[in-house]
């Protein structure tokens, strides 16, 4: 009997068969969050999506070895650390897109966002493309903001 076809099918949620996962599901889902056309946040949430990869294939060998009953206690430590990492990594993914949602909240209600993005905006004789990438995300945010206090 064949671990994969007894314990990872579709009939059993969560444990689709390792072929079968949508490996861009946490990266597109993430990307659809406001402020997450950063650069910054961007590579963060690929880096998460990407270590979330190694690690569910880290999960299906245990669980493989398990099955065979030739379980590999380091193999557990190993999953064990990386999955510990995975977790202050995504932690710090989330607290920064925080971060950087309340920010803009603050300037918004306390007028200070147009302001902001008027120095963002600024010329200052050097192309800063992280300025422009700044401004713009403060406009469509202001936009959002600006409907959200209309309903």
């Amino acid at each position: 009997m064949d671990f994969d076809d007894d314990h990872c099918d579709d009939r059993v949620p969560g444990y689709l068969p390792f072929e079968k996962i949508d490996w861009s599901a946490l990266d597109a889902s993430l990307s659809e969050l406001q402020l997450f056309d950063d650069p910054y946040l961007r590579m963060q949430t690929t880096n998460v999506s990407t270590v979330d990869q190694f690690i569910t294939r880290l999960e299906y060998d245990a669980l493989q070895s398990e099955f065979n009953e030739q379980l590999d206690p380091s193999l557990l430590a190993f999953l064990n650390a990386q999955s510990q990492m995975w977790i202050f990594s995504a932690y710090e993914l989330l607290r920064t897109w925080r971060a950087r949602v309340k920010d803009v909240v603050k300037w918004h209600e306390n007028g200070g966002l147009k302001l902001k993005i008027e120095a963002l905006s600024r010329d200052e004789g050097f192309d800063c493309g992280s300025h422009r990438l700044s401004a713009r995300r403060c406009r469509v945010t202001d936009v959002g903001c600006y409907a959200e206090t209309r309903r």
